[in-house]
């Protein structure tokens, strides 16, 4: 495929007719005709989801500047859709980059059948924030009759993405969230725990004022999550490490965080519970009220975007995010425990926070509370944002934590989302009469409750595995001076952890 647009460039000249064969046994003979008499200059940002699910998805949010307003399209196999129209760009801290190119309009024919290209040659891709830039020698983008869809010989923009650019991703940076060498935010080998925690929760602020914009504008459910994830984290660091960031203020901003990740709480729960309700749908006999009981539900979506703005917008969000902007920035601190290797402490507080997930466990298996589960999930949370930062020390030996932390996440993330889903479902079986509207619903809870006992017993099994990966096992198999874990290292660190300072809950 490659090489025939390779030879489609070298020959573009007006009436040259060039032939090649397809991976098919058929063979056509090509004629390009310009229809523009000169090269237009191109200019293209692509913006993508938090989780960039357009770009692995091979459809495309992009921005075409015309005079001063700039339109935004989703690009997928069904056509382009406008998103919005707005004259500022996205946050700096979001993914996204630049196409640069010279394009003009060509038809191309095939046996008298005529397809309308556009061709784009110097292109250049580049991430406007690390500034890195890919060269492509060119691409085409293609309109196909319908009389002839099953033949594609050329690249068009989803194509050309899948197969060429795809790769180069992880060169450019692309997708990214922050760039934290240019920004000062990785952490060091050696990093005194003062310093590192600093630079974490610096990272979370430029997250927060990032995503900010993406929830203001409504842009995609997913930031209003990132968002929370941000405060959760903060409130994390804050909580776990307090007698090295100081108790009183660490306190104080926590609280604050929490406030404002409850004030979004129930927009990320009717994003998710929306987000499944199609799902739900399919398994029960609706009585044709699918609409009704989605405008419920979007009603309610509204009236909470509305009090989240409000929110977003007020003076004491804006002064919150000054205060924890100021509290994050690079100062020195003269005590022992602030100038301890971060790798150390960080060791010390997972061996603990390990110690708490257990005792939770083992309070809630006798117990059976679903508050007791959330408390676990809590501990879990708190274990996950902490192995996160010393992930990179210890290379391919955090790979079976890494993986058995992100089952235990999807476990009870959506054993939450169940739970939630069926106070949903009966807070709005009470906002109506219809009879046959209140009986989906009731088939709806059903269906929900038997999805949360299924859950529970899965991460019962999950939890399991994960109660017997030790921690000197993940993070690398060494102690301090190089040697390996013997026996009695271990059980000697077992002895100093019960001494240690409990995390707070």
């Amino acid at each position: 495929m490659e090489e025939a647009v390779k030879n489609i460039i070298k020959s573009k000249e007006e009436g040259i007719k060039i032939g090649f064969a397809l991976k098919s046994e058929l063979g056509r003979g090509l004629t390009i005709k310009k229809i523009s008499p000169k090269k237009n200059s191109v200019k293209i940002t692509f913006y993508d989801t938090p989780k960039f699910e357009l770009f692995k998805n091979n459809a495309f949010a992009f921005c075409r500047k015309a005079g001063r307003r700039a339109f935004f399209y989703s690009i997928s196999e069904k056509g382009k859709t406008p998103l919005l129209k707005d004259e500022k760009f996205f946050a700096e801290f979001f993914p996204f980059f630049e196409i640069t190119a010279k394009a003009e309009k060509v038809k191309i024919y095939s046996k008298n059948i005529p397809y309308e290209a556009i061709l784009y040659s110097d292109v250049v891709f580049s991430n406007p924030i690390s500034e890195k830039e890919k060269n492509f020698n060119d691409f085409f983008e293609c309109e196909f009759p319908k009389a002839d869809e099953i033949f594609h010989p050329f690249f068009n923009l989803d194509s050309f993405f899948k197969e060429r650019f795809w790769g180069e991703f992880r060169d450019l940076e692309i997708p990214y969230i922050l760039n934290e060498e240019k920004l000062n935010l990785k952490i060091d080998e050696n990093e005194a725990v003062f310093s590192a925690l600093l630079k974490s929760i610096r990272k979370q602020t430029y997250k927060i004022q990032g995503f900010r914009y993406g929830v203001l504008k409504d842009l995609h459910p997913e930031y209003v999550h990132e968002m929370r994830v941000a405060f959760r984290k903060t409130r994390s660091y804050l909580n776990t490490f307090p007698e090295v960031l100081g108790p009183k203020r660490s306190r104080s901003i926590s609280i604050s965080a929490s406030s404002f990740a409850f004030d979004l709480g129930v927009l990320r729960d009717l994003d998710v519970f929306l987000s499944h309700l199609s799902d739900f749908f399919k398994e029960i006999e609706c009585r044709n009220k699918e609409n009704e009981i989605l405008k419920i539900f979007e009603r309610l979506r509204k009236e909470e975007t509305e009090i989240v703005h409000r929110v977003l917008n007020s003076s004491k969000f804006e002064k919150f995010l000054v205060r924890l902007f100021n509290f994050s920035q690079p100062k020195e601190k003269s005590n022992a425990l602030a100038k301890k290797p971060f790798k150390e402490s960080g060791f010390e507080k997972l061996s603990l926070l390990k110690s708490t997930i257990k005792k939770r466990m083992k309070k809630y298996k006798k117990i059976g509370s679903p508050d007791l589960l959330h408390r676990v999930r809590i501990s879990f949370k708190k274990f996950r944002y902490l192995f996160e930062i010393l992930e990179p020390f210890y290379g391919r030996a955090a790979t079976k934590m890494k993986a058995k932390l992100s089952e235990i996440q999807d476990s009870l993330g959506f054993h939450q989302d169940m739970q939630i889903a069926q106070k949903l479902i009966e807070d709005a079986a009470e906002q109506t009469k219809d009879k046959d509207i209140i009986l989906v619903l009731g088939a709806l809870l059903q269906i929900i409750k038997r999805k949360e006992e299924k859950e529970t017993k899965k991460f019962d099994k999950i939890y399991r595995e994960f109660e017997k990966i030790s921690i000197p096992s993940f993070i690398g198999g060494q102690n301090e001076s190089g040697g390996s874990w013997s026996r009695k290292s271990r059980k000697r660190n077992r002895k100093r952890s019960s001494f240690r300072q409990k995390p707070e809950s």
